[in-house]
């Protein structure tokens, strides 16, 4: 086992916490800063890493300003007279660019609408029916920026191999409204603030490689299996070789043993499993099928996926044996929030690398890497062509689908983060970020309200689509692993694997995505706390 010194292991957290406020996808990436919330007034910087050019030629940057505030209002009226008073709770925030000059200004604020004050009660507690005193009041603002065309910086001053450094001022500037000088008043004003850069580059041309599809394979990975009450998940494997020669150890040359690998996320009840791994080993003679039904195959587990593969019948060994294709068959019930998927999911191949028979384990560690080597690599990023705006409803006006994703690299003790950008019918986009263990089918609305049928609406969208159906939004989505972490390692970067199960109503299909390019770091499915070494 890899062993890493106390020292190495200390400085991983500090990797995984920075990488988790760094995003990267495709063209993009993503660098912030924070100034938690403090008592104004206060001057602060914040700094941000400069593009690397050597990730490719810049485009531009947009720059976001997220400013809040957290505070109390206090009042007491000292006049002999009854007084009606309004407050705003606010602080003035400006962002300066690194040398000085105005960037952005944010006014976050808040109105507190104290009630009728009467007559002074002889006492300034803030209290009593002459004085208030407004519980804990929240807000917050958001400015842009983008370069070009803004003149304030340029490109240039973006690029480089080291930071940017924006000064922050915060001044309270909350005030009351009908005052009349005879009164008491104070405020309590703390104010924060985040800064988001966001760079948008072409990156160095590069070989995409391909991956082979629909084709037998040595390995099958099953994206998602359903053991709920009134849901039925039938798996088939079929070995395609027909080979009857007998040989001289009384088996036919076309017979396989395959592994069944289980691997749980959700007991009964929905109780979170650690990502339990479940094996079952069965023979397939030449041209040979079976099907079995993963409830009674797996029972101790709900949901999850498996994957299956091909192993010498004599040996045991893992092996080159591209002649197997399968399928999962999905039987829903009759309650919808159950998400009675009611349709069938080929199985995604992926090839063993060498001749015919011959073992895949190239490395001697017992885990089926995707890595070009023992098996066909894992896709870089998955494309998804649709999904609709999700709505909450009765009947045909449900649409609540799920979005399945695996980490394929790691393992059982890696969290992986996803980076999702999804595009309206308009070419509009949006970005989000996913944490999960192992696998997940979360719901595309908890994952991001981007993918909402308010939101959708609220956007510039296309008025002719769907064609048919104008009333109802769409969209596609574009998926990529971000980083995979456990306790002690930090995985840049990492396979996945995603299919989006869509619900209209009481129906749920799926089918597999389109994939983009490969990547040769998919393990399946170590259970050490560091990554697989190369």
């Amino acid at each position: 086992m890899l062993t890493q010194s106390p020292l190495r292991r200390s400085l991983l957290a500090g990797v995984a916490a920075s990488l988790l406020g760094t995003a990267a996808f495709a063209n993009q990436v993503q660098f912030s800063d924070t100034i938690p919330l403090q008592t104004t007034n206060w001057n602060g910087t914040l700094t941000i890493p400069q593009f690397d050019t050597n990730q490719g030629v810049l485009n531009f940057v947009s720059v976001r300003f997220e400013t809040n505030i957290l505070g109390r209002v206090g009042v007491e009226n000292t006049s002999p007279n009854p007084q009606t008073l309004t407050a705003t709770l606010q602080a003035t925030i400006s962002l300066q660019a690194p040398g000085g000059a105005p960037l952005l200004t944010s006014v976050p604020s808040s109105p507190v609408n104290p009630p009728p004050l009467t007559v002074f009660d002889g006492t300034v507690d803030f209290g009593g029916t002459s004085g208030y005193t407004s519980p804990q009041t929240a807000a917050n603002d958001v400015q842009v920026v983008g370069f070009p065309p803004d003149g304030v910086m340029t490109l240039a001053q973006f690029q480089g191999a080291g930071s940017l450094v924006f000064p922050v001022a915060a001044q309270g500037s909350s005030f009351f409204t009908g005052n009349t000088g005879n009164e008491a008043s104070f405020f309590e004003l703390q104010a924060g603030a985040r800064l988001v850069v966001t760079y948008d580059f072409t990156p160095p041309k590069t070989d995409c490689i391909p991956a082979t599809r629909d084709v037998p394979g040595s390995l099958l990975l099953y994206p998602r299996f359903d053991n709920r009450q009134n849901n039925l998940t039938l798996v088939t494997v079929t070995n395609t070789n027909c080979d009857f020669t007998q040989t001289g150890l009384q088996l036919f040359a076309g017979t396989v043993d395959v592994e069944f690998v289980y691997i749980g996320k959700y007991g009964p009840g929905g109780q979170v499993l650690p990502c339990l791994e479940t094996n079952r080993t069965r023979r397939l003679t030449p041209c040979d099928t079976i099907t079995v039904v993963t409830r009674f195959d797996n029972p101790n587990v709900e949901r999850g996926f498996l994957y299956v593969f091909a192993k010498d019948p004599q040996t045991g060994q893992a092996i080159v044996w591209n002649h197997l294709i399968g399928q999962a068959m999905f039987i829903g019930g009759g309650d919808l929030d159950e998400d009675p998927a009611r349709d069938a999911l080929n199985a995604r191949p992926f090839l063993g690398i060498g001749r015919q028979g011959a073992p895949t384990d190239r490395d001697g560690d017992q885990i089926r890497d995707l890595d070009g080597i023992e098996y066909s690599e894992a896709p870089e990023q998955i494309l998804i062509p649709r999904f609709l705006g999700q709505q909450e409803g009765e009947g045909g006006d449900s649409f609540k689908s799920r979005l399945v994703l695996i980490g394929l690299s790691g393992g059982i003790q890696f969290n992986t983060i996803v980076y999702i950008l999804g595009y309206n019918d308009n070419e509009v986009a949006f970005s989000t970020q996913y944490e999960f263990r192992c696998w997940d089918d979360p719901r595309l609305s908890q994952i991001n309200g981007g993918f909402t049928e308010s939101f959708l609406d609220s956007t510039d969208n296309a008025p002719d689509e769907i064609l048919g159906a104008n009333g109802k939004e769409s969209g596609w989505i574009r998926i990529d692993g971000q980083i995979a972490y456990s306790t002690q390692d930090v995985i840049t970067d990492p396979a996945i694997y995603a299919v989006l199960f869509e619900r209209v109503g009481p129906y749920v299909v799926a089918d597999l995505p389109w994939e983009l390019c490969t990547q040769p770091n998919g393990d399946l499915f170590p259970k050490d706390l560091f990554a697989e070494q190369p």
